[in-house]
């Protein structure tokens, strides 16, 4: 089952103002923001947008704050029977 990520988490994320730089609580803040928002699903894409920032400004907060990055593409299954699977094969069998 899909479960989206709130998005009021992505809503609260503050917008930065062109030429303005975050330093000291005002960087707390969008970084204590920007994870909230990272950890509830949202995209660094999505997450960067909405602070009108570039992606790599947010990942590097992300980042530099130790907040544990999912791997690319990670909406989809893991495991090597996943393209067994979307393909239509058959499940894959315990017994060999």
């Amino acid at each position: 089952m899909l479960v989206l990520p709130d998005p009021q988490l992505l809503l609260a994320v503050p917008e930065i103002q062109k030429g303005q730089h975050l330093t000291g609580a005002s960087r707390e803040h969008f970084t204590k923001k920007a994870q909230r928002a990272y950890d509830a699903g949202h995209p660094i894409r999505a997450i960067a947008a909405q602070a009108k920032r570039s992606y790599g400004f947010v990942q590097r907060l992300l980042v530099d704050s130790g907040t544990p990055m999912r791997p690319r593409g990670s909406h989809r299954p893991r495991g090597a029977d996943r393209h067994r699977r979307a393909s239509g094969g058959p499940e894959p069998s315990l017994a060999h």
